[in-house]
């Protein structure tokens, strides 16, 4: 047998367009074999917490408040793109994790703050 090695992902809502300070939540949402998440926001914060089951997924609501402030630069806002890190457990025990929304993997949330 192959094994898992990699899990799924869904994060709701994609795009939120605010002003600052703007407060987001948004939920994220994976198969049961996942257990806990770890976010970095890219504003020099992180989160981390654990899934919580709802059905047949595991479900977490993950909160944050973005704050932008118009520098010397030209720019009246700021696109977000925070990474999720998800952990999991495959079927024989071992730890697994994916990493998502990176330019990497590929953009599934994107967060607009103006100042």
């Amino acid at each position: 047998m192959a094994g898992i090695k990699y899990l799924g992902f869904m994060v709701v809502p994609t795009d939120l367009e605010g002003k600052s300070p703007f407060d987001v939540e948004f939920k994220v949402t994976g198969s049961l074999l996942v257990k806990r998440y770890k976010v970095d926001f890219k504003d020099d914060s992180t989160a981390e917490g654990s899934f919580e089951q709802e059905g047949e997924y595991m479900v977490a609501y993950i909160k944050h408040t973005y704050t932008y402030v118009k520098g010397s630069r030209k720019y009246t806002g700021k696109s977000f793109y925070p990474e999720f890190t998800i952990y999991g457990v495959d079927e024989m025990g071992n730890e697994i994790y994916n990493v998502f929304n990176t330019a990497k993997t590929g953009r599934s949330l994107a967060i607009v703050v103006q100042a």
